[in-house]
């Protein structure tokens, strides 16, 4: 039998919620090998794979959470499972925690990674501006979704910044 795979031992992933870390996972945690985001949307996903046994075999690679949604970053054969049959297990999570979920496999491209996030707005181009102190992304976007990326736009810039190491300038047109 194969089970859950995350960052947490046996004990803190099977512990209640608001459960505190062993010893060995607050370390972990303190070295920013996860977060509190990761360990309670673990928890979570433990929980429901009781209800949901295709959730049992998940590995939960990383969770990163913006001001404004999370995103949960499993392998990338399971994306399906985490997203459930017409996205309900992912709406379970999404309403346990109280914020929107957007699920990424970890094995995408820089560019993957943009469409994803900024789904369902409508991106033009993405181009990579070669700069004297590293690499930009340079992202065209419709003019007609530039009022809710504005609104959303550093959450989408630190969690860009955060999956590709990149720094990014959206344009509008």
């Amino acid at each position: 039998m194969i089970t859950m795979k995350t960052k947490l031992c046996d004990f803190c992933l099977n512990g209640d919620i608001e459960a505190i870390l062993c010893g060995t996972c607050n370390i972990k945690r303190k070295a920013c090998e996860f977060n509190d985001t990761y360990v309670e949307i673990a928890r979570i996903i433990k929980n429901l794979s009781k209800k949901h046994n295709m959730l049992e075999n998940i590995e939960l690679v990383n969770v990163i959470d913006t001001r404004m949604f999370i995103i949960i970053i499993v392998n990338k054969n399971n994306v399906p499972q985490i997203i459930g049959k017409d996205g309900q297990i992912i709406k379970e999570i999404s309403k346990k925690i109280g914020k929107t979920i957007k699920v990424l496999s970890d094995k995408i491209t820089d560019n993957e990674v943009i469409i994803n996030l900024l789904k369902p707005y409508i991106i033009k181009k993405i181009n990579m501006i070669y700069l004297i102190d590293g690499e930009k992304l340079k992202i065209i976007m419709s003019k007609q979704d530039e009022k809710n990326i504005i609104n959303n736009y550093n959450s989408y810039e630190t969690a860009i910044k955060i999956l590709t190491g990149k720094e990014i300038s959206i344009i509008f047109e």
